[in-house]
């Protein structure tokens, strides 16, 4: 009974890493209350930079325009360096919860081999 649990666990822990199993809305979901972070993740708007504000001149006010450019390139540098750090942090934590699957079908896959032919049913 234990391995039946165990390989259900398992098989369920598996599935749920496969994207096309996570989209099905009948898929078990993982508990919205459990995390492993500790402290927020960092808003955009605490990174980003205040919006910048087009010139009420408009292009004809060439040297505030051209502030103005300045201000929307280091903007979108800003908002890309955020884009690419949350791509990593997703990419690391998808790494760990896979790694963490992988230990636990090792586990069970240890559980089952120390169980002798003839009692597996």
């Amino acid at each position: 009974m234990k391995k039946l649990c165990i390989s259900l666990l398992v098989a369920a822990l598996v599935m749920g890493a496969s994207p096309a199993w996570a989209e099905d809305a009948a898929a078990p979901q993982a508990d919205p209350a459990a995390t492993n972070v500790s402290t927020p993740y960092p808003t955009v708007d605490g990174v980003l930079p205040a919006e910048p504000q087009p010139p009420a001149g408009g292009v004809k006010d060439f040297e505030n325009f051209q502030k103005y450019a300045d201000a929307v390139n280091d903007y979108i540098k800003a908002a890309k360096k955020y884009i690419d750090g949350a791509t990593n942090d997703a990419n690391d934590i998808i790494n760990k919860r896979n790694e963490a699957v992988q230990k636990a079908q090792h586990v069970v896959d240890v559980y089952n081999a120390s169980i002798p032919k003839e009692e597996k049913k």
